[in-house]
């Protein structure tokens, strides 16, 4: 499970609860630069958190993943879902 321990980016769908931040379905979830942000299919961001900003995250399910943000929660299907969330944990406390 160590391939893709190095990853920043995850592929995502965007679910209809995240309507009222406008994303398209097919997003990109970054971790890059201390920072959890949403990109669209050309790599633009769509939305960006400082990541002491991001908290209560966890996964339902196997694929779907919640994160609250000061804006409220969002809501993704991750195909890697745990190992987005194991390596937020790790930045999240890195940077704390």
């Amino acid at each position: 499970h160590e391939m893709g321990s190095h990853t920043m980016s995850f592929s995502a769908r965007s679910y209809a609860s995240n309507d009222e931040f406008g994303f398209p379905e097919n997003v990109t979830l970054s971790l890059a630069r201390g920072h959890f942000t949403v990109l669209d299919e050309d790599g633009d961001d769509l939305a960006a958190w400082p990541m002491g900003h991001v908290h209560d995250w966890k996964l339902e399910g196997k694929h779907d993943v919640t994160l609250h943000v000061p804006e409220g929660t969002l809501e993704f299907g991750v195909e890697e879902g745990e190992a987005l969330l194991t390596k937020l944990a790790v930045l999240h406390a890195a940077l704390a």
